[in-house]
């Protein structure tokens, strides 16, 4: 059974005792309103954000807590899905854990996604399975197998398959115990954005949805962000959609990394004539470009960075290679706005590809197609 069928049979089988709800941003202490997301041009993250189990509390006596997430992109290409489990090993030792505080995981349940447009689909489900050796081995190997998953690549399809249907079979197991669960559609046509939601083992008419707040990751309830207290009247997990931040691993995207290769061989060659580097560096740069523009997994914002990026650091190695009078032989630099990286001038890696100085302008390094040098 899918996990969307699993989510929606535990609602309407313990309709009494579940409830899930929206917290808007304006009830995020610290946050601010967030626009809708931009089709091409923002990344989906989901993160497990908080949990606080007190009343099941006796189930990880005997049970180990897995949490199985399902995340399904509907846009204007070929739609996209993310399975994503948790265990034991990150929950660590529930039953010794103090029961008067919420867990802050903030685990990532899946993205960055870039947002197509269309639906976002989401369930996450917490389920309470037996902690026998074959189910403890299965869930540890499929812990493993999850972290493996190479969206886009063949391999990671075929790993998310066995993954989702490992886990689903770990979920139907005699004696696993759905404890909550979060189902959630998100669409275009209701302005999609950041978010947080909440799942709640209570009836819907006893949880004051109107009344509940996040602050500093965990979920409280009151009337104002003056005046609030930690919730902690029911079980509950806290789910965040958010906006991601600009990727800095394309450095090790599979539809770039061929190309860091090629660049490569063109500057160690510090004795060719500068017209002749000139000119195999364009044509290498063609190649990059277009498995840029065609790479699925980065935004369009992200795409133009990343072109001026490539562009300015190629043409600062070949002007220190052809013109070493004019440049220093190494200089440092700030890679992905933290690392700073002694970087000498002939070869080439991506890890040395430095950030762009503030208040560069974009237009004239974004234009797909043109030779550089």
């Amino acid at each position: 059974m899918a996990l969307f069928d699993w989510i929606e049979n535990l609602f309407r089988e313990r309709n009494s005792q579940m409830a899930w709800g929206h917290i808007p941003s304006e009830r995020i202490v610290g946050g601010g309103p967030q626009p809708a997301y931009v089709a091409n041009d923002d990344y989906v993250v989901v993160r497990l954000g908080s949990m606080y189990l007190r009343d099941s509390r006796e189930l990880w006596l005997k049970l180990s807590p897995l949490v199985h997430s399902a995340v399904g992109l509907k846009g204007l290409r070929e739609p996209r899905s993310e399975t994503a489990i948790i265990g034991p090993a990150q929950f660590g030792d529930l039953a010794m854990a103090s029961a008067d505080r919420s867990v802050v995981l903030n685990q990532r349940l899946a993205g960055p996604a870039v947002w197509r447009g269309g639906d976002l689909e989401l369930a996450v489900g917490l389920f309470a399975v037996p902690k026998d050796q074959a189910a403890t081995a299965l869930l540890g190997t499929l812990s493993q197998l999850a972290a493996l998953g190479i969206p886009g690549l063949q391999q990671g399809l075929d790993i998310a398959k066995i993954v989702k249907e490992g886990v689903e079979g770990l979920i139907g197991l005699n004696g696993t115990r759905p404890v909550l669960g979060v189902k959630v559609a998100l669409s275009d046509t209701q302005a999609a954005g950041p978010g947080h939601f909440v799942g709640i083992a209570a009836p819907q008419a006893e949880v004051p949805f109107d009344q509940l707040w996040l602050k500093d990751g965990r979920l409280h309830s009151g009337p104002s962000a003056q005046q609030l207290k930690v919730y902690e009247e029911h079980d509950h997990i806290v789910i965040g959609v958010e906006r991601g931040q600009p990727r800095q691993d394309w450095r090790g995207l599979p539809s770039l990394t061929p190309h860091e290769e090629a660049f490569n061989d063109v500057l160690k060659d510090t004795t060719a004539a500068a017209d002749d580097l000139r000119t195999r560096l364009n044509t290498a740069f063609r190649a990059f470009d277009g498995a840029l523009f065609a790479e699925d997994g980065l935004t369009n914002p992200d795409k133009s960075r990343i072109r001026g990026e490539v562009i300015v650091s190629l043409q600062e190695r070949l002007k220190r290679i052809t013109n070493p009078l004019g440049a220093p032989a190494i200089e440092t630099r700030s890679i992905g706005g933290r690392t700073r990286r002694q970087v000498a001038a002939p070869g080439f890696d991506f890890l040395d590809v430095g950030d762009l100085p503030l208040g560069t302008d974009m237009t004239a390094l974004a234009k797909t197609g043109e030779a550089p040098f």
